[in-house]
């Protein structure tokens, strides 16, 4: 009779708890030069990691361009929160943004809310986006 009483209670006290509801950021990669290559992601939650540090991003990955027939969109399950997007077309496959002289990108780049980047990378606050309970979908346009 006890353990169905904890049991019970162990439920309860379950079903009673605050749930952090899981959703779906979708974003559709626009202004792609060429299918070559792969587009990495990284999805930060902290200014000071963002955009730059991948290994500190919440998560990150790639999509293999040559595995994409139609539209180029990437979905991540995410929990509610704030959160800011960068992209890379890494066109040669090295898992890194080539840059040419003065460190001006040679490959494509772009970030959520497509801030401009001229003179540098955004800043968190400018790309960031504040994902709620409903999926949400963003459309980001690489820059060349």
């Amino acid at each position: 009779m006890r353990i169905i009483f904890f049991l019970l209670t162990a439920l309860v006290t379950l079903l009673s708890s605050p749930v952090a509801y899981a959703t779906e950021l979708t974003v559709r990669v626009l202004g792609l030069e060429s299918r070559e290559g792969a587009i990495l992601y990284a999805v930060f939650d902290d200014h000071r990691a963002f955009p730059a540090d991948y290994d500190s991003a919440v998560t990150n990955g790639y999509l293999d361009l040559s595995q994409v027939k139609e539209d180029v969109s990437i979905t991540i399950p995410l929990d509610p929160g704030r959160y800011a997007v960068a992209l890379i077309h890494d066109q040669n496959g090295n898992s890194e943004l080539d840059v040419g002289a003065f460190d001006i990108p040679v490959e494509g780049y772009g970030f959520s809310n497509n801030p401009s980047a001229m003179g540098g990378p955004p800043s968190f606050n400018d790309s960031a986006l504040d994902i709620a309970a409903e999926d949400v979908i963003v459309e980001v346009l690489l820059q060349y």
